[in-house]
C-alpha cells in the first residue's frame, strides 16, 4: 500500500492518529497528491462511509468529503457528509463525527 508522499497527505495521516490507527479502522487503498487524502474505509461504520477525500483548501482549511457505496444502476455515490475545518487538530473528532466512528470523536491528536 503505496502513497506518493505529500506533507498533505503526512500532515491529515497524522492528525487522524496515524496511519497505523486508520488501517485499524479499515483505511485502505490510499492515494494522495500535493492537496488531497482519499481512502476506502473497508470495516463497516455507523454511517456507511464507504470512500473519504479530505483537502487541504487554498486557505489552509481542511475539507472532508464522504460518500457512501455505489448504488446499482448509479454512476455516482451518495454524498454522505461534509465538514470544513479550521484547525488540523480537529480532522480527527470531525471524522469521527461524519463516520459514527466512536473511538474518533472524542480525540484530538
Amino acid at each position: 500500500m503505496s502513497v506518493k508522499s505529500s506533507s498533505t497527505a503526512d500532515l491529515i495521516i497524522e492528525h487522524l492518529g496515524g496511519r497505523e490507527t486508520l488501517e485499524k479502522l479499515g483505511a485502505r487503498d490510499f492515494a494522495a497528491d500535493e492537496g488531497h487524502l482519499s481512502f476506502v474505509l473497508g470495516h463497516h461504520n455507523p454511517k456507511g462511509i464507504h470512500s473519504v477525500t479530505i483537502s487541504r483548501e487554498p486557505d489552509g482549511r481542511f475539507r472532508i468529503t464522504c460518500h457512501g457505496r455505489l448504488k446499482s444502476g448509479s454512476l455516482t455515490a451518495p454524498k454522505l457528509g461534509t465538514a470544513t475545518i479550521d484547525i488540523p487538530e480537529n480532522l480527527a473528532s470531525v471524522f469521527g463525527q461524519l463516520t459514527g466512528i466512536e473511538i474518533l470523536r472524542h480525540r484530538h491528536f
